[in-house]
């Protein structure tokens, strides 16, 4: 059994911000000095998981991974970041040790450095690059994982998949470039909107390797998404050297609007869209609209 007074008594000797979790990695103590630090009170946090609690949403997957590390006892100290009520955020140092015995065994986690982060819009949504097994039977094993604050491969466990680190889910992505079929150039990308946010994208790049993928991952703002794909239809226009009406009618193509609503925003008739339309095509090198949009994606 745990001594709770011994565990109370470890928190106020130590006067450091503490937080004891059970074997499901919900909250049983919470110290006063940790309530202080994240503004959370003891009534919120108490008897929920530090995931639910604390964590940010797209961090949830590779705090898991972790916490299920301290459990096991093999990762005595680990990085993560937690959340304040005003969604502020604080990178946490947390030295991880087991109190109890056997089945009873609770994980004392004892914060050793708090810095908080700065509001960077996406500074929460990592980018990163990692490797996985291209093998049927072992896809999408991890086999390196890198992002910019650090994470290392050490920090997950030797048979994790990536799409349950990193996307949280218990199989692999349905629009995965690495399963792309009937398509056998590479690198492969795809674009998909990041679960839960509507300003966010995912860009993803696959590129075979031997008997590895090594996969490429960046969140970028939906402005900024906006932003390359104009540039890219830019230069396209410019290789091609379309009137400036061409480009207009290759905007709005490009937005899937009809030859009568084009007409109708550019003041000009049905037929004299459909005429610039041809030119379009001929200019670039397409036989159709659908090909318009495979150039510039």
């Amino acid at each position: 059994m745990v001594s709770w007074h011994a565990v109370a008594l470890h928190f106020a000797d130590r006067g450091q911000a503490c937080a004891l979790l059970d074997r499901d990695a919900r909250i049983q103590m919470f110290s006063a000095s940790l309530e202080a630090l994240l503004g959370w009170p003891r009534e919120h946090v108490e008897g929920r998981s530090w995931i639910e609690a604390l964590a940010p949403t797209s961090h949830a997957a590779l705090l898991r991974a972790r916490l299920d590390r301290a459990l096991s006892g093999t990762l005595r100290a680990f990085d993560c970041e937690a959340r304040t009520p005003e969604d502020a955020r604080f990178n946490l140092r947390l030295e991880a040790s087991l109190v109890g015995r056997n089945s009873e065994q609770s994980l004392l986690l004892t914060v050793t450095s708090a810095q908080p982060l700065e509001s960077q819009g996406l500074r929460e949504l990592e980018d990163m690059d990692y490797e996985i097994a291209s093998s049927v039977s072992d896809f999408g094993r991890l086999l390196s994982i890198k992002t910019p604050t650090g994470l290392t491969r050490s920090d997950v466990a030797s048979h994790e998949r990536c799409y349950s680190v990193i996307h949280g889910q218990p199989d692999p992505c349905p629009d995965c470039p690495a399963l792309q079929r009937g398509a056998d150039a590479w690198p492969r990308t795809v674009a998909r909107r990041l679960g839960g946010r509507d300003d966010v994208y995912e860009v993803v790049t696959a590129d075979a390797q031997d008997d590895r993928i090594r996969m490429r991952l960046r969140r970028i703002s939906e402005h900024t998404l906006g932003a390359i794909h104009e540039s890219k239809v830019r230069s396209l226009a410019d290789a091609a050297q379309l009137s400036e009406r061409e480009r207009a009618v290759l905007t709005y193509l490009l937005m899937g609007r009809s030859l009568a609503d084009i007409g109708t925003i550019l003041g000009i008739s049905t037929r004299t869209v459909k005429f610039h339309q041809a030119n379009v095509l001929e200019k670039l090198g397409a036989d159709s609209r659908a090909d318009l949009v495979r150039l510039v994606t």
